[in-house]
């Protein structure tokens, strides 16, 4: 994981605790080498902690009018109603990406409800 990837609020592991949300101290320690944070892998745990509701084939979150998808098997995002629009080959592979896609498409954070 680069620290360019990285945000302020992101969740990733730590050396210390288990989880830890970045902040300003945190991006730079990340930035000088100082710690070895490490990406949280995207767990059905993670995406229900976000509010995303489980539906055959995706894990759905609503959005601003429309729904962000995660496709189980692959992790692929789609953005639209029903599945129909947006399908986009990017991977979700980590709970950072997750949380920097939605805050993209949104510009609010992806909060744990």
């Amino acid at each position: 994981m680069k620290s360019m990837e990285l945000r302020i609020g992101n969740w990733v592991e730590s050396p210390v605790v288990r989880w830890a949300q970045i902040n300003v101290k945190g991006i730079q320690a990340v930035a000088n080498g100082k710690h070895k944070y490490k990406p949280i892998p995207l767990t059905e745990e993670w995406l229900v902690k976000f509010g995303f509701r489980e539906e055959l084939l995706y894990w759905v979150i609503d959005m601003m009018g429309t729904e962000l998808s995660i496709i189980k098997e692959s992790g692929s995002a789609l953005v639209g109603l029903e599945h129909e629009c947006g399908g986009t080959d990017l991977k979700i592979q980590h709970v950072h990406q997750l949380q920097n896609l939605y805050f993209a498409l949104t510009g609010e954070e992806l909060t744990i409800k």
